[in-house]
């Protein structure tokens, strides 16, 4: 076999492996190189990098995770998020929230 029908094997057979994963729900990861298959990690890796690990220097690692954590908090509960229309999550949550309707009179 030659190079070029091994790679038009090679890439076949990678669509049919993706089909099958794709149709079975499969995990499907990152390849090797390839960061812009996942573009919402990567983001998220990158506001981290800048607003934690570039903005403190740490003693230790008990330190890096408490600021960690408060970063988390922040970014997860109290960061407005653009999909959310400039909502907090948190914010957005209990907007959602269902009341609950037990304490509401029944009507005949």
């Amino acid at each position: 076999m030659n190079e070029g029908c091994r790679e038009r094997f090679a890439s076949t057979m990678d669509q049919s492996l993706d089909r099958k994963r794709l149709a079975t729900g499969a995990l499907r990861y990152i390849q090797p190189g390839k960061p812009q298959q996942n573009a919402f990690i990567e983001r998220f890796n990158r506001t981290y990098r800048h607003e934690v690990l570039d903005y403190y220097l740490f003693d230790n690692l008990q330190q890096a995770r408490l600021i960690s954590q408060g970063w988390m908090r922040l970014y997860n509960e109290e960061r407005p998020h653009r999909a959310l229309g400039k909502m907090p999550p948190l914010r957005y949550a209990q907007q959602l929230a269902i009341p609950d309707i037990s304490s509401y009179p029944l009507s005949t």
